[in-house]
């Protein structure tokens, strides 16, 4: 004959009130659940506790939900993407004068980061990639009248320019390209309008 376990009757109290109570698994319960109002705002005072959001930090470091996550997220966003797309266009609406002060705010203390950006977009836009390469191939010279990079900055503040022989901007072929300095520059603009 087996022994029968008998329960504290506080324990067993316990487990019979509305805290205790096991909730069935089923995901439209959860989802009706975390519905009920009441519900949100028991979540949602939970997770603004000090010692939740720590917990929650040091979970969401992990490497396996790091990546689940990322999993997540992207899902998400390949579903929604228009959806997205419109409610970000509304904020940067509402925000606009926001956004325009963090900007300018960027840039003033991020300069050399924001020129660097813009002459590598330059670069590749057009240029194809291609003008670091052509400025060396021609060694940091004009190729009309010789004058060096280090002079150009002197006398104009800015590097050398670098040309598209046929004038065409969609043509950024290495051979298509050569390093010259400002004076030279405009006067082959000023001959191919001729």
């Amino acid at each position: 004959m087996t022994k029968k376990l008998t329960i504290p009757l506080e324990i067993r109290r316990k487990m019979a009130s509305k805290k205790y109570r096991a909730k069935p698994e089923s995901k439209a319960h959860k989802k009706e659940y975390n519905s009920r109002p009441e519900n949100k705002v028991k979540r949602r005072e939970y997770q603004q506790r000090p010692e939740t959001k720590k917990l929650i930090k040091e979970y969401n470091k992990k490497p396996r939900v790091k990546e689940k996550k990322k999993q997540s997220d992207k899902k998400y966003r390949e579903k929604n993407k228009e959806r997205l797309n419109a409610w970000k266009k509304e904020w940067y609406k509402r925000n606009r004068e926001k956004v325009k002060s963090k900007v300018v705010e960027y840039r003033k203390t991020h300069k050399e980061l924001c020129r660097k950006t813009k002459r590598k977009y330059w670069d590749n836009k057009r240029f194809g990639g291609n003008r670091e390469f052509v400025l060396q191939r021609d060694n940091w010279e004009c190729q009309d009248c010789g004058m060096t990079n280090e002079q150009h900055i002197l006398i104009f503040g800015y590097r050398l320019d670098v040309h598209h022989i046929n004038g065409k901007e969609e043509d950024a072929i290495r051979e298509n390209l050569i390093s010259l300095c400002k004076r030279c520059h405009t006067k082959r603009h000023n001959r191919e309008k001729i």
